[in-house]
C-alpha cells in the first residue's frame, strides 16, 4: 500500500517547474572580483562585455585590467554544481580538463584601462577557440581565419568580444583587478554582460518552453471554452464538484499564459520584469493547490456519494492553503537561486516540507478513492461505480507513465556520470505539465455537464443522508456479523409491511457491512443484476 501511495504521488502530484535563465546580466563589480556565469547557448550567440568604472578617492590615475574566460562543455553538470574553488582553476587553467567532459575555451586579457573611463574590450571573435578536449561535431576546427570570417556574423556591436562555436553549456568567467597593491575598497566597475543567439536571449535547453506554454494556453482555453458552453446549454443540471473543475481550468490556463509571457519576455529582452516570475510561480502554486483539492474533493464523492463535506470541507481547504504556502515559499526561493544545482541548501530545506505534504495529500486521495468505490460496490450503484472505475484507471495509467518517465530520466540525467543529453531537460518540466492535463481531460470528460447530469449526482433515494461510511464503521464496531443478520431480519419484516423500496435501501446500507454481506452470501450475482435493473429505471 505505501509503494501503491509513492507511486502515485509520482504521477499526480510530481512537478518541476522552473524559472528561465535571463540573458543580459548588470551586476557591479569591486577591485579582485571573480564574476561566474552559467549558460546553455546555441551556436553564434553573441557574448558582449562592456560598461564603466568609478575609482575610490585619491587614485583616480590608477588602473585595471579585465579578464575573461569563456569555456564550453559537453557535461552540462559540470558547471552546475558549486565546487569550491573550481572557478579559480577555470580562470587560471581553463585548458585542464575536469571530469569527463570536452570542449573549448578562449581566455583574454585586456591592456590597462584608465579608472573612471568606459569599459571597451576589443573584438576577440574570429580569434581561435582552444579545445581543451576536442569536440567531434565541432566542424571548424580545421576552417581557416578567412574561412570562418566569412561565415560568421561580423556585425560591429558595442563591446562583443566573441562568438560561441558550438551550441552547448558555457561558463563566462570574468575577473577586474586594479593596480593597487592593496584592494582598492573605492573601485567600482558597472558590467555588463550579454549572450543574445539568432533566436533571442533564451537558453536552448529552455528555448521548447516558448512554444510549449503556448501551445497549452490555447489547450487549456479550449477546455474553458467548452466547459463554459456545457455548463450554459445544460445551466439547470449543473453540479456543484463542476464548479470547482471550472476554477481548476481557469487557474490552469492562467498559469500557462503567465509562463509563456514570462519566457517571451525573456527571449525578447534579455531581462525578466522585476517580479515577474514570482508572480507566475504564486500562480501556478495557486493552481496546484487548487487542483489537489478538486482531487481530493473528487476521491471523496462530493455531489456524487454524498451532499456535502462536512467537517472535510475545512480540511480540504486547510490542506490547500497550506499547500499554496508552502509550494510559494520553495519556488520563490527558487527563483532567487540557481535551480540546477542540487546541493543547493535553501532549495532542498524548502523542498522538504512540500513533499511531506504532497505525500499526506496522496495518502488522502487514495483512501477516499478506496472508500468511495467501497460504498458505491455496497450500495449497488454501477452507473456512479463505473464513473470511478475510469477515474481509478486514469490513475492507474498516470502512475504507470509517472514511473517509465522517472526511471528514464534517472538513467538519462542522474547515472550517465555526464549530462551530455542536457537538450532534453526542458521536458522534465513539460511531462508534468502534460501529464496533468490529461488528468484534467479525463475529468472535463467523466464529470462533463449533460443532460444526464441527474444519474451521477447525489440523491437521497439511491446514495442515503450522506453519513453511510461512519454508520456502517459502527456497526461492525458495536454490532458485528451476529448483530447486523439479527438486524436484517427485523428490517425486511418492516420492508414488507411497508412496501416502500425507499426504506428497504436505507437499511441495507445503514446495517449490512459490505464484509459482512459479501462473507454471508447475501447477494448473488443474479440479485445483483435485477437489484441494479430497478434502481436504473427509477433514476432514468
Amino acid at each position: 500500500m505505501q509503494l501503491k501511495n509513492c507511486l502515485l504521488a509520482a504521477s499526480l502530484l510530481g512537478s518541476s517547474y522552473g524559472t528561465p535563465e535571463q540573458g543580459k546580466f548588470p551586476m557591479e563589480v569591486q577591485d579582485r572580483s571573480l564574476i561566474r556565469i552559467f549558460k546553455t547557448m546555441f551556436r553564434n550567440t553573441h557574448i558582449r562585455i562592456y560598461g564603466d568604472s568609478k575609482c575610490g578617492e585619491g587614485k583616480e590615475d590608477n588602473e585595471f585590467t579585465v579578464t575573461w574566460v569563456i569555456r564550453s562543455s559537453s557535461c552540462f553538470d559540470e558547471y552546475v554544481r558549486s565546487i569550491p574553488n573550481v572557478t579559480e582553476q577555470y580562470l587560471l587553467h581553463p585548458e585542464v580538463a575536469i571530469g569527463p567532459a570536452k570542449g573549448f575555451y578562449k581566455k583574454y586579457q585586456s591592456p590597462p584601462i584608465k579608472c573612471g573611463t568606459a569599459i571597451d574590450l576589443e573584438d576577440q571573435t574570429l580569434d581561435e577557440v582552444q579545445p581543451w578536449h576536442a569536440l567531434e561535431s565541432y566542424e571548424d576546427t580545421a576552417a581557416t581565419p578567412n574561412s570562418r570570417r566569412k561565415r560568421a556574423r561580423n556585425i560591429v556591436e558595442a563591446g562583443q568580444v566573441a562568438v560561441t562555436p558550438v551550441e552547448g553549456p558555457y561558463i563566462i568567467v570574468i575577473y577586474v583587478q586594479t593596480s593597487s597593491e592593496d584592494a582598492d575598497t573605492g573601485f567600482k566597475a558597472n558590467l555588463h554582460i550579454q549572450t543574445e543567439s539568432p533566436r533571442g536571449y533564451l537558453s536552448p535547453h529552455e528555448f521548447p518552453l516558448l512554444d510549449f506554454y503556448l501551445l497549452m494556453t490555447l489547450v487549456y482555453a479550449g477546455y474553458c471554452g467548452f466547459w463554459l458552453f456545457a455548463c450554459w446549454k445544460h445551466k439547470a443540471e449543473v453540479l456543484r464538484v463542476q464548479y470547482w473543475i471550472m476554477a481548476v481550468l481557469v487557474l490552469g490556463m492562467l498559469e500557462k499564459a503567465v509562463f509563456y509571457s514570462e519566457y517571451n519576455t525573456i527571449n525578447n529582452s534579455g531581462y525578466s520584469i522585476p517580479g515577474a516570475a514570482k508572480f507566475a510561480e504564486a500562480v501556478s502554486a495557486l493552481k496546484r493547490g487548487v487542483a489537489r483539492m478538486l482531487v481530493i474533493v473528487v476521491a471523496l464523492g462530493f455531489g456524487i456519494t454524498r451532499p456535502r463535506l462536512g467537517d472535510q470541507l475545512h480540511q480540504v481547504i486547510g490542506i490547500g492553503v497550506l499547500y499554496f504556502t508552502l509550494a510559494s515559499i520553495e519556488a520563490f526561493v527558487r527563483v532567487d537561486n540557481a535551480k540546477h544545482d542540487p546541493g543547493n541548501i535553501a532549495m532542498v530545506l524548502t523542498a522538504v516540507p512540500l513533499a511531506i505534504i504532497d505525500s499526506l495529500v496522496c495518502w488522502w486521495i487514495f483512501l477516499a478513492l478506496t472508500q468511495t468505490m467501497k460504498t458505491l460496490r455496497l450500495r449497488r450503484n454501477m452507473i456512479k461505480l463505473n464513473l470511478y472505475r475510469h477515474f481509478s484507471n486514469t490513475i492507474l495509467f498516470c502512475v504507470v507513465a509517472s514511473v517509465v518517465f522517472i526511471l528514464w530520466d534517472m538513467k538519462l540525467h542522474r547515472f550517465a556520470g555526464c549530462l551530455n543529453q542536457w537538450e532534453l531537460l526542458w521536458f522534465d518540466d513539460a511531462f508534468w505539465h502534460v501529464l496533468f492535463s490529461f488528468i484534467v481531460l479525463v475529468i472535463i470528460i467523466l464529470w462533463r455537464p449533460s443532460a444526464n447530469n441527474q444519474r451521477y449526482a447525489y440523491s437521497p433515494l439511491v446514495d442515503g443522508d450522506g453519513s453511510d461510511a461512519e454508520v456502517e464503521e459502527e456497526q461492525i464496531t458495536k454490532g458485528g456479523a451476529s448483530e447486523g443478520l439479527k438486524k436484517r431480519d427485523t428490517g425486511v419484516k418492516k420492508v414488507v409491511r411497508e412496501q416502500t423500496a425507499e426504506d428497504d435501501l436505507k437499511w441495507i446500507e445503514e446495517n449490512i457491512p459490505q464484509t459482512v454481506a459479501d462473507g454471508a452470501g447475501l447477494v448473488d450475482e443474479e440479485e445483483e443484476a435485477q437489484e441494479n435493473k430497478f434502481q436504473m429505471n427509477k433514476i432514468e
